[in-house]
This record gives C-alpha cells, structure tokens and sequence, in this order.
C-alpha cells in the first residue's frame, strides 16, 4: 500500500471543512426563507396578500426577517381558523424537512457518503433551531406563531406545550445519541478533541442561534414567564449536554464501535451474496 504524504490526507479534511461550512451558511437561508414563504405563501391562498413573495428579508443575513401577514387584520376578520394555520405553516415546513432528514440520514447510501452525511446531518440541526424556539420557548407568548395559532383556534397553550415537547425532546436525543455517532465513525472523526470541537458546535448551533435574530425573552415586556424559563434551559442545555454526550464517555465509544460491528456484518453480507 503506498504511503499517503500528510498534504494528501489533509487535503481532504480541508475540503469537508470548507464543504461543511457552505452546507450550514445554505441550509440556514432556505430554513428560514422557506419557513417565511410557508406562511406568506398560505395567506396568499387565503387572500390576505397580495403576492407570495412579499416578505420582509431583515437584510442579507435575514436576522429580521418576517412574513409581512397582518394576523391581527385576520383576526378582527372573524377568520381564526385562516390565522391559525398560517401562523402554524412556518414550523410545519420545519417539521417535515426534519422528518425528510431524518430519514434520509437512515439510509447506508447517504452515510457512506461523507459530504451527504454531513449535509443531511447540518439540515437536521438548522430545522430542528424553529422548531425547538417555538415547542416549548415559544408556546405561551401571545404575539408569536404559537400565539397566533392558538388564538385562532381559540385553544390553550398547554396543549401544544404537552404534546410538542415531548417530541422535540424524543428528536433532540435522536441527534445526540444517534445521528452525531455517524459522523464520528463514517467522517470518520477520530480523536476526542475533534469529536469534542463538533459536538460543541452542533450544540452551539441548535440552542443559542435563535438568540441571534433579535430574540431575547430576559428583557421582553411581553414575554410569558414560562418564555422566560424555557430559554434558560436552553442555554444551559450546552454545557450539560456536552458533559453527558462527551465523545470520551463509554457508551459513546460503545455506540460507535457497534457502528463498526455493523458495516463489518453488512460488508460480510455483500460478499456472501456475490
């Protein structure tokens, strides 16, 4: 086997890097762009705009960015129901781009494929930052999507809050106990400074960018106190999450060298069947 030079094998560690980051700068705008359009686009069905299209961009990074719908016209309308399900159309596009991601993120093509996986895994992560700014930090604001949905249908929070959660924490652990194991074992990441440096990231990402597009709950006049209580978890949810994932801990390094066992017991079941 011939003797691979350092520049030949940190070629291509530069290239995923530079890869990586692209993936997440992308995913990021048609998250959040496609989550606008979900709702401009359904009051555009409703007939309460004009043009689909018609959105408030917040500037190139999008950190203002809003739908531009009058909920509060639609509401004196008499038509809750409309409000509710255009109010609720934003996250519903972050749902099922998760659950697409998801699923994609099963399948043996896509994790042997080291810029699939990372691809797939980033657009988990970025769908999932709405999705857990609104189940539960966002659930009992009243001016917020959450809001407006239960407004429209004239319902309690708390019904979203009991149901949602419980999900958005089933998903949370798939990531963490599941997903980010694949990208250690097929990337592959092999030290526990390197696999330390993705976890923080991924962590990073998830809890604290929704914090960057102007909400800040702690100094929110409107804000409910459970939206005050929900985000201080997730910001502490960094450093505990960190400490219990650590790459160093024995199931981690368990669940990964099972990841090996299998791909070991696939490559054995391809042979065999040739």
């Amino acid at each position: 086997m011939p003797h691979l030079s350092k520049h030949q094998t940190f070629r291509p560690q530069v290239l995923l890097l530079v890869f990586t980051l692209i993936s997440i700068i992308g995913i990021y705008y048609v998250t959040v762009l496609s989550h606008e359009y979900a709702h401009s686009t359904l009051a555009w069905m409703f007939g309460q705009k004009m043009n689909p299209f018609d959105i408030d961009y917040g500037g190139w990074l999008l950190l203002h960015v809003d739908e531009a719908v009058n909920y509060d016209q639609i509401l004196k309308q008499g038509d809750g129901i409309a409000a509710a399900v255009i109010a609720i159309s934003g996250v519903t596009t972050n749902i099922i781009f998760f659950l697409l991601t998801i699923y994609f993120l099963q399948q043996p093509y896509i994790t042997k494929n080291r810029y699939l996986l990372t691809l797939f895994f980033w657009s988990a992560i970025l769908n999932l930052v709405p999705i857990l700014g609104y189940v539960p930090c966002d659930t009992f604001t009243t001016h917020g999507d959450i809001g407006r949905f239960v407004t429209g249908l004239n319902i309690s929070p708390w019904w979203i809050f009991f149901v949602g959660t419980p999900l958005v924490i089933l998903a949370i652990v798939l990531i963490f106990r599941t997903e980010i194991l694949k990208i250690y074992y097929y990337i592959p990441i092999k030290t526990i400074a390197g696999r330390s440096l993705y976890l923080i990231c991924s962590l990073s990402v998830l809890f604290l960018l929704l914090f960057t597009h102007g909400q800040n709950p702690f100094t929110d006049t409107h804000a409910h106190f459970y939206n005050k209580i929900f985000p201080a978890l997730m910001i502490s949810s960094v450093p505990i999450l960190f400490f219990v994932c650590f790459p160093g801990r024995d199931w981690v390094t368990k669940r990964v060298s099972l990841l090996s066992e299998l791909r070991s017991m696939q490559g054995v079941r391809q042979n065999n069947d040739t």
